[in-house]
């Protein structure tokens, strides 16, 4: 039982998982069936990141999936240093936000910064993976409105996609496009949200 004094945490729904794994479709969704009024997408705020920091942090300036590229380290330690300076520009926004619960996606959500998170929010996470084949069609899908080189870098991916399957144990969600995969996530975050 809390006590009257003590300050409930706001709470966030964390997203996670590699680009076309449906996080975000699946952020937009809850959003929509739960009345959740804000959803923070990584890939929406990095360009105003990007405009705010200085040019030396080059981890910023790259994505998930080509960031090895910068200083030829593995696929995984560069996508951690990626994440890293994503996160380290996110705090100053999330702690403007008052709002009860909101749900933050986007793929340099590591399991470690989720900790951090818990000291001031109460956090649920879903990490989102899904097949190879389905990677494919999404990106294939993308490439028709977005520029980007995921297909080129798919092992990659789904390398990183093993990578967070290891580091989320317990919070891992298969995205197979049915309605078991969206309702038992939904059901979840009712009661989360309801606690």
């Amino acid at each position: 039982m809390r006590d009257g004094n003590e300050t409930m945490k706001n709470k966030i729904i964390v997203i996670t998982g590699v680009a076309g794994s449906g996080k975000t479709y699946l952020a937009k969704k809850l959003s929509l069936d739960l009345f959740i009024d804000k959803v923070i997408s990584l890939d929406l705020l990095l360009p105003l990141m990007k405009m705010m920091s200085n040019k030396n942090n080059k981890y910023l300036f790259t994505n998930t999936h080509n960031a090895y590229q910068i200083d030829n380290l593995d696929a995984v330690s560069a996508y951690l240093k990626h994440s890293k300076a994503v996160q380290q520009m996110l705090w100053p926004y999330l702690d403007q936000i008052d709002d009860k619960i909101f749900i933050l996606e986007g793929s340099q959500l590591t399991r470690d910064y989720l900790e951090n998170l818990s000291a001031k929010f109460n956090v649920i996470s879903f990490n989102i993976y899904t097949s190879k084949e389905n990677l494919i069609n999404n990106y294939n899908k993308k490439s028709i409105i977005r520029k980007s080189n995921w297909l080129s870098h798919i092992d990659i991916l789904l390398q990183l996609q093993e990578y967070n399957k290891i580091m989320f144990d317990g919070r891992n969600y298969y995205n197979d496009n049915s309605s078991n995969f969206y309702n038992n996530i939904k059901t979840e975050l009712i009661k989360f949200i309801n606690d």
